[in-house]
């Protein structure tokens, strides 16, 4: 039993040293890697780095209300007759303007945007968003 209990002691401060280095971090590092792991798909690496932007910052003034959109190529590939994309440019340009709008009003923006630039092109692919607001 002691034996036990000494090697749960030992994988548990093994674990907490590993992690030393990302303690004690600012809440735009946190910001920061929140982002590139959803970029890169890592929704694990997302998960953990917002739970330490929580429990390290909880009144965090530097993302008081912050917003996620999650979107399809098919958003940012919108075509329209001239063969020029929607680009991310574009869909940044909107959603610049939209930070302080309720979620409904955003996606509703964003497809009008896109209405607007494919004008009377057939659509090619899937147009899909998942707007996520967190106000804290």
């Amino acid at each position: 039993m002691k034996k036990i209990l000494i090697l749960l002691l030992l994988l548990l401060f093994s674990g907490c040293a590993s992690k030393k280095e990302l303690s004690n971090q600012t809440a735009l590092f946190w910001h920061n890697k929140i982002y590139k792991d959803l970029s890169n798909m890592n929704l694990d690496g997302a998960d953990d780095a917002f739970t330490s932007l929580e429990v390290e910052h909880p009144n965090s003034k530097y993302v008081p209300i912050d917003m996620l959109i999650l979107y399809t190529d098919g958003v940012t590939e919108a075509m329209n007759s001239k063969k020029e994309l929607f680009s991310k440019e574009r869909l940044k340009d909107v959603i610049a303007h939209l930070k302080e709008r309720e979620v409904k009003q955003v996606v509703y923006k964003v497809r009008e945007a896109i209405k607007l630039f494919v004008e009377d092109a057939p659509q090619s692919d899937d147009i899909t968003m998942l707007v996520v607001k967190f106000k804290g």
